[in-house]
């Protein structure tokens, strides 16, 4: 000690005598008197101390810093259990990743290499924020749920983090020493992000947007040759190649140093249903203060499919009773708005597909539900086919531009303009966004939902929501009619967004999608 006093002494550092602690380490020791002093000061020797948020105990068992890890996450897990009622999966996710998971992630390679009994209460109170998370009961089983959440578990974490600590070492002892002499940059340093937390920022590298083309600054060609006559060092550069192939796809990606995408595609022209529509498609819809054009929409399906099922989300003040075969009608609490109906519309769906119709459109000849069935059905990745009112088909294109890191990003939705055109289908492109008018997967449209919290015009946000989620696709040649009602002044009322209700949109953006403007054309 009075050698690294007279360190700090020639370097003109001041040693904190009152933050300085003593810890002898091992059982032998555990009873023994050490007394040293500084400057006239006594050393405190204690048994555990607190060192850049790690405790550290005289037996490096990490008891007390779990006990403290255990105690900081059981209220966190308490949170969550509180609010799992009134926020969505998404939300509840984004509140694991701030509450619970730096607590897992910082410094576990350290302490998380203890014993596995000393671990098992921190791995059990994880298991039960995945299940908060999922809204499941408490002992279902958490291996898929951690697999859909995309969550390491506790023990897999630290292997993933030790690992990552080895391969750092291991970076010092490549197989060409000249590889260091060629580049000097820090940005040639191969950086790993750590997943699922939000402490952590993406790696270094170029963002391209997906269905878009990029240009990746550096590279005049579109293919990447890397020559070497050693195996060993070859696989070693590849290991540190990362590519995106250059067909996107929503659900895929590259495994192997190439990549073969099949398009199985049904012959449209001996594409044949061999069952009934009614058990395959649902009808739903919300409506408010619009009875006598629900009552013709609901005329006109009957005129083309009488047998189909149509469920009524009905959020009216004077609520009136819709009779009709096959006609399932809830009545909700007035004015929630159009997400809430949605939601609840969507929730009492049982087939394998629904039919978004609003509550003023109009079926007619040319609004064929097998058509957007054999498309959904041919390419079975799609999500959401949209079709056309009145002829137009009004699509939209979702493009993220990354903003600073405390402000966020803006998000540009450009009308009108389509993406790749879907295999087989030359009428049909895909888009990130569609009309009210449009064929969805019951399932992939539950695990997104309709954020309740919109009330007023908010159809671009559901795929907002979506985006990276669903996969688009809008046909021009299934098109519904629009009745042609003037809407009264109570119906602008509700319907036309205030002032407060578009800041209210944006600070939702922020708060869900780190976004600072949305931004139309």
């Amino acid at each position: 000690m009075c050698k690294i006093k007279k360190w700090f002494n020639r370097n003109k550092l001041s040693l904190n005598l009152s933050k300085t602690k003593i810890i002898l380490f091992g059982n032998s020791l555990r009873n023994a008197q050490v007394q040293i002093h500084v400057d006239g000061v006594e050393i405190e020797g204690v048994l555990e101390h607190k060192f850049l948020g790690v405790t550290i105990d005289d037996k490096l068992n990490w008891k007390s810093h779990i006990n403290h890890i255990h105690n900081k996450i059981s209220r966190s897990v308490s949170i969550l259990s509180k609010v799992k009622h009134i926020l969505d999966h998404k939300s509840l996710h984004i509140l694991y990743c701030s509450l619970i998971a730096p607590y897992l992630n910082y410094c576990a390679e350290v302490w998380g290499n203890t014993y596995k009994c000393s671990l098992s209460s921190i791995f059990i109170l994880q298991k039960r924020a995945i299940r908060i998370i999922h809204k499941t009961g408490y002992r279902d089983h958490t291996n898929p749920l951690f697999l859909k959440s995309k969550i390491l578990k506790f023990t897999d974490l630290v292997h993933f983090l030790t690992s990552l600590y080895l391969i750092s070492q291991n970076d010092l002892c490549l197989h060409t020493p000249h590889f260091f002499h060629r580049t000097t940059s820090v940005l040639s340093k191969l950086l790993f992000a750590l997943p699922n937390s939000p402490l952590q920022y993406p790696i270094q590298g170029y963002t391209v947007q997906p269905l878009s083309s990029s240009v990746i600054p550096g590279f005049g060609e579109k293919e990447l040759i890397i020559k070497s006559r050693s195996l060993e060092l070859l696989n070693d550069v590849l290991v540190k190649v990362s590519y995106t192939s250059t067909v996107y796809h929503i659900n895929t990606g590259d495994l192997g140093l190439h990549s073969q995408i099949f398009f199985l595609v049904y012959n449209k022209y001996f594409f044949f249903f061999f069952f009934n529509i009614s058990s395959q498609v649902t009808i739903a819809t919300k409506t408010f203060l619009r009875y006598e054009q629900l009552k013709v929409l609901l005329d006109s399906i009957r005129k083309f499919y009488s047998t189909i099922k149509v469920i009524v989300a009905d959020d009216n003040f004077e609520p009136e009773h819709i009779t009709g075969e096959n006609i399932q009608h809830y009545i909700m609490p007035p004015a929630q708005g159009w997400f809430a109906g949605r939601n609840l519309a969507v929730s009492q769906v049982t087939t394998k597909y629904f039919l978004w119709v609003d509550d003023d459109f109009l079926f007619t000849e040319k609004t064929k539900i097998e058509k957007l069935v054999e498309v959904m059905e041919a390419v079975p990745e799609l999500d959401v086919v949209g079709g056309s009112v009145k002829e137009n088909q009004f699509y939209f294109s979702l493009i993220y531009e990354e903003g600073e890191e405390t402000e966020g990003g803006c998000l540009y939705r450009k009308s009108n303009k389509k993406l790749h055109s879907v295999p087989g289908y030359p009428q049909c492109f895909l888009a990130s966004g569609v009309v009210n008018f449009f064929l969805a997967r019951t399932d992939a449209v539950q695990r997104v939902g309709f954020d309740p919290k919109l009330q007023r015009i908010a159809h671009s946000e559901f795929f907002m929501d979506g985006l990276g989620y669903l996969l688009v696709a809008t046909c021009g040649d299934v098109s519904i009619d629009h009745q042609h009602v003037a809407r009264s002044a109570r119906y602008r009322k509700f319907r036309n967004p205030r002032k407060d209700d578009s800041e209210f949109k944006l600070q939702l953006h922020f708060f869900k999608n780190h976004l600072k403007c949305i931004k139309y054309g």
